[in-house]
C-alpha cells in the first residue's frame, strides 16, 4: 500500500523539481524621436552628431512557470540585444542604455538589475546588455542614433532590433 501512494508522490516532486526556467521578455512602447533634433534651420550645416530618442521604451521580465512565481525564486536572468538590418546605411549606428530600474510587485524580494547604463552599440550579432534577479517589469530603455548626415541624400533606413533573454 505504502509503495503504490509513495510512488506517484515522488513522481509529482521529480516533475516539479526538473521544471526548467521559463522566462517572459515584455516589450511596450514605441520609440520616437524628436523632430527638431534633425531640422537644419541653416545652408551648410549638417544634422547633430548624435539624435537622443525622445520616449523610451519598456522591458518587463515575469516568470512562467507557476512554481517560480508562487515562491519567487529570485532566478537570474540576462538579456542579449541585436539588429537585423532591412533597409540600413552602414554609415548610421544605433546604441542603447537602460536609463532606470524598472519596478517589482514582491514585497520583501529585492529587485536587482545589473549594467547596461552606458550606451552601447547594437549589432548585427547579439551583444550582452544587462542582467538582473526576480520579476522586474517596466525597465526603461532609451536609443541613440549617430552618423545621420546630409551627405548621405535622403533615404529610408529600417532595421528591426531583438531582445533576448537567457537564464543566468
Amino acid at each position: 500500500m505504502l509503495k503504490k501512494i509513495l510512488y506517484p508522490v515522488l513522481l509529482l516532486l521529480l516533475t516539479v523539481s526538473s521544471q526548467a526556467q521559463q522566462l517572459k521578455l515584455d516589450i511596450n512602447g514605441t520609440i520616437t524621436f524628436n523632430s527638431s533634433d534633425y531640422m537644419i534651420k541653416e545652408a551648410g550645416k549638417d544634422f547633430p552628431s548624435t539624435i537622443n530618442s525622445a520616449s523610451t521604451i519598456q522591458l518587463s521580465i515575469s516568470f512562467i512557470n507557476f512554481w517560480d512565481k508562487f515562491f519567487d525564486s529570485g532566478k537570474k536572468w540576462k538579456i542579449y540585444v541585436s539588429k537585423s538590418d532591412i533597409n540600413w546605411n552602414q554609415n548610421i549606428n544605433i546604441e542603447i542604455a537602460r536609463v532606470g530600474e524598472g519596478t517589482s510587485f514582491r514585497n520583501g524580494k529585492r529587485k536587482r538589475i545589473i549594467g547596461g547604463t552606458q550606451f552601447r552599440p547594437i549589432l548585427n550579432t547579439p551583444v550582452y546588455f544587462f542582467r538582473g534577479q526576480n520579476e522586474i517589469f517596466n525597465i526603461p530603455v532609451a536609443f541613440k542614433v549617430h552618423g545621420v548626415s546630409v551627405t548621405e541624400g535622403a533615404q529610408e533606413i529600417e532595421s528591426v532590433i531583438m531582445f533576448t533573454i537567457y537564464e543566468d
